[in-house]
């Protein structure tokens, strides 16, 4: 996947909009004070449809973990394509319908973007005002806490930061109202956690929560090995191989 907050800059420019530049939430801030919440998350979901997205070696270990519910932030359909890749049904879901509390069919692997698709672009959630509104949202924090509640929880690829204003009452009221709800963990390269250590001592005072430090490598290799744990698999995936064995030599004669 490429540069977020590059793609938005160019669609919104494609419809006659100047974008301000930097990352993807000064680009949105920008838009949404320009055009409005509504044609700004329109210009998002064009810039999302647009981006080359494929499965990853990861994903697909994942879409195979034993609860079949991975829970995604992003807008793409990324995890759809990885489920799929495995041979199963991806079942997409929404906030806001009943269908996300129940459990998938034999076969299918719930897909819930709590932020939103771009498939459908007045669900998407942009950072700023419509993040900060979750808050008020019973249905959201209703789903979101039912989750949290029924599961242990591993975030990859997430950051978990100040941003995440909902996340973080979310699970402010589990700890609160279920404090023997399962534990948390948040996976963070080894260099983030020493940036941002004071503001996760904050994370880390909830019970539930855990940090989980890990060197990081340029494939950030500890991810998947994480994801293996969750699925694990010996499945010999064709976009790692650099090569394959011949077939065996017959030395006998058939019988």
């Amino acid at each position: 996947v490429g540069d977020l907050a590059a793609a938005v800059r160019i669609a919104a420019n494609a419809r006659g909009f100047a974008s301000a530049q930097g990352d993807f939430l000064a680009v949105v801030s920008g838009l949404t004070t320009e055009v409005g919440i509504r044609e700004t998350k329109s210009i998002v979901a064009e810039a999302v449809r647009g981006m080359e997205v494929r499965p990853t070696p990861t994903l697909k270990v994942l879409a195979r973990c034993p609860k079949r519910v991975l829970v995604t932030f992003n807008y793409d359909d990324a995890i759809e394509k990885s489920v799929k890749a495995v041979g199963l049904r991806p079942r997409p879901l929404l906030p806001g319908t009943s269908a996300a509390f129940r459990d998938p069919a034999a076969g299918e692997v719930a897909v819930i973007h709590v932020h939103g698709s771009a498939d459908v672009a007045d669900s998407l959630v942009l950072p700023g005002r419509t993040t900060d509104a979750l808050n008020a949202n019973p249905g959201f924090m209703m789903l979101i806490q039912s989750l949290w509640a029924r599961s242990q929880v591993l975030y990859l690829g997430f950051r978990f930061g100040p941003a995440e204003s909902h996340l973080r009452a979310a699970l402010g009221g589990l700890a609160t109202t279920l404090p023997d709800a399962q534990p948390q963990f948040l996976m963070i390269p080894e260099s983030e956690f020493e940036i941002r250590g004071e503001e996760l001592s904050v994370l880390q005072a909830n019970p539930l929560f855990r940090a989980i430090r890990y060197s990081a490598s340029l494939d950030h290799a500890a991810v998947h090995y994480a994801a293996l744990l969750l699925a694990p698999t010996n499945e010999p995936a064709a976009d790692v191989l650099t090569g394959r064995a011949l077939p065996p030599p017959d030395y006998y004669l058939p019988p």
